[in-house]
């Protein structure tokens, strides 16, 4: 933690996921106070953990396709320059 721009990154990510914590808190308890289901307990919690389970899983698939685009595209590059280079000769 010797380096200032880490230290901040560290305690401002500390200090945000502790308000996400609380807020959290306080929606679940709101919920079970005004309504004692544990039925919309269990929604509410599928409603906010869906999309931190489902996005990465669209968003890796999505980077290894990418990645996989780019390295095709850059070994067709190589590839495909000489030989170009030798029709025009």
């Amino acid at each position: 933690m010797s380096y200032r721009d880490f230290r901040l990154f560290w305690l401002s990510s500390m200090a945000e996921h502790a308000g996400e914590f609380m807020e959290f808190t306080a929606l679940s308890w709101l919920v079970w106070e005004k309504w004692h289901d544990p039925y919309l307990l269990g929604l509410l919690l599928f409603c906010r953990v869906i999309p931190t389970a489902v996005f990465p899983l669209i968003g890796g698939v999505g980077a290894a396709f990418g990645a996989m685009c780019l390295r095709v595209s850059l070994v067709l590059y190589f590839v495909l320059t000489p030989v170009r280079r030798m029709q025009e000769a």
